[in-house]
């Protein structure tokens, strides 16, 4: 839906040779990948299904500036914090993620900060601490099975 959209902004802006539209990747080459971007972009829906939406969680760890949909209102705690790591957007909105990526895209020391805030918030969602949090809600289901010093 927004792919017309963003490949019209790159012509606009002139930055075809430094542009890279990719669909599902797997993990080296994605890995690769977000090394060598920018800007992190996840603008389908699709991954809002999948908590804690995992290509917005590696962009984030990635210390990338992302933009992305706004989460569904059940989603309490999300990677991006908006204007502090990157820009949520309304779903269907075409406009709000251009601009979104033309502010991001012409001024490079907001990126560098969105870029270093999403390096600190990307600590609290290393494989440690998520795998803890994981091991955390499967010992509350199955009470009797954990003890405290279930961790990792």
């Amino acid at each position: 839906m927004y792919e017309h959209k963003i490949v019209e902004l790159i012509n606009e802006l002139n930055i075809k040779d430094h542009a890279l539209l990719v669909g599902p990747r797997i993990e080296l080459e994605k890995i690769k990948l977000l090394k060598a971007a920018d800007i992190a972009v996840v603008s389908s829906i699709y991954e809002l299904f999948y908590p804690p939406e995992i290509s917005v969680i590696e962009g984030v760890v990635a210390g990338k500036p992302v933009v992305t949909v706004k989460p569904v209102k059940y989603m309490s705690d999300h990677p991006v914090r908006d204007q502090f790591n990157g820009f949520l957007v309304n779903y269907n909105n075409v406009d709000e993620l251009t601009e979104a990526l033309k502010i991001l895209i012409k001024d490079e020391n907001l990126r560098r900060k969105f870029s270093r805030n999403s390096l600190e918030l990307g600590k609290s969602y290393s494989l440690s601490v998520m795998l803890n949090k994981y091991i955390k809600v499967y010992c509350e289901a199955l009470r009797s099975h954990c003890t405290s010093s279930t961790h990792i």
